[in-house]
């Protein structure tokens, strides 16, 4: 019920939706609602949820970390694009890398399209260097979000 909850407050589009929900994920336990709350805080753009986001790139539980980056890559602030990076080098969950690499790609600019690259020639799992090829830009089809 929290979960669906955060979903339609992010759907709703208010400031009073965003204070509630960075009140929420302040104190949120269970990762699954953590996770709809950053999705929903990426929807609306929230641009004062971006530290809170940026700790969730190191949660224990990697369906808030890649939840925190599509939420990092909606929201559109470059200056996030460093720890961004340093999630697709080096997060051991593949899901996770993924949307890291499609948030930077979100994100633009020379340092993203280096470490898209990179990942593309370097990452391990073929998901992620397909996925770093068409957040670059190098790729024609469409990405998942």
């Amino acid at each position: 019920m929290r979960n669906y909850a955060a979903l339609k407050l992010g759907q709703s589009r208010s400031e009073r939706a965003s204070d509630t929900l960075l009140r929420q994920l302040e104190v949120e336990e269970d990762p699954e609602v953590k996770s709809h709350i950053a999705f929903a805080l990426g929807a609306l753009h929230e641009v004062r949820a971006v530290k809170k986001l940026l700790l969730l790139l190191s949660d224990e539980d990697p369906l808030v970390r890649k939840y925190a980056a599509i939420a990092l890559g909606n929201i559109g602030e470059r200056g996030v694009a460093e720890r961004l990076i340093r999630t697709l080098e080096t997060d051991p969950n593949t899901s996770v890398r993924v949307y890291a690499a499609i948030a930077l790609g979100k994100l633009g600019g020379s340092r993203a399209f280096k470490a898209l690259i990179c990942a593309m020639q370097e990452d391990c799992e073929e998901e992620v260097r397909n996925i770093a090829k068409k957040a670059a830009g190098l790729k024609k089809e469409g990405l998942p979000w």
